[in-house]
C-alpha cells in the first residue's frame, strides 16, 4: 500500500471514528507508539483563496475516539452555496505566548501535510473534537494563512 493510500485510508478511518488501536498515535504524531518508523510529513503551504467575495477556509476536525491521538484535519474551501453544509464554529485563538512548538495534520489531495500551532491550541482542538464525527470550525491560526 502506498503512503498516498495510507493516508487516504486514515482520513476516512478518521472520519468514520474507526482507527488502528492503541498503535494509531504514531500516525497523527505523538510518537508513544510501537511502530519502528515514525511517519516524515511535509510542512503545509497555503492554497490561495479564490477570489469570489467572502470566501474563507473552514478546518474540519477529524473525530478521535481518544484524547491521546494526534490531531488530523482538512482545510475546506467551500464555495458561496455550499457554505451552508459546513456549519462551524469559530474559535480566535491568540492565548498564552508559546511559541509554534506543537503541530497538527492537515489532509489534502490524498496527502498528509504538517502545520506549527501552540501547545495550547492543539489542547484545544483534542477537547473540541467530537468522538464519532466530523466538527467543522473556523481558527484564525489555522484557517488564515498568517504570512500573507
Amino acid at each position: 500500500m502506498s503512503s498516498t493510500d495510507n493516508d487516504l485510508s486514515e482520513q476516512q478511518k478518521a472520519r468514520t471514528g474507526k482507527r488502528r488501536g492503541k498503535d494509531s498515535n504514531d500516525v497523527h504524531g505523538t510518537g508513544n507508539s510501537s511502530w519502528k518508523h515514525r511517519r516524515e510529513y511535509s510542512t503545509f503551504s497555503y492554497q490561495p483563496l479564490p477570489r469570489s467575495q467572502g470566501t474563507i477556509r473552514i478546518l474540519e476536525l477529524f473525530s478521535s475516539e481518544t484524547s491521546a491521538a494526534g490531531v488530523l484535519c482538512a482545510l475546506i474551501t467551500p464555495g458561496e452555496n455550499e457554505r451552508h453544509q459546513y456549519p462551524y464554529e469559530a474559535l480566535s485563538w491568540c492565548w498564552g505566548t508559546a511559541g509554534k512548538s506543537a503541530e497538527i495534520r492537515i489532509q489534502r489531495n490524498r496527502k498528509t501535510y504538517i502545520k506549527k500551532v501552540s501547545p495550547n491550541l492543539v489542547a484545544a482542538m483534542k477537547a473540541l473534537r467530537y468522538p464519532d464525527r466530523s466538527r467543522f470550525l473556523w481558527i484564525d491560526m489555522v484557517c488564515i494563512d498568517q504570512d500573507e
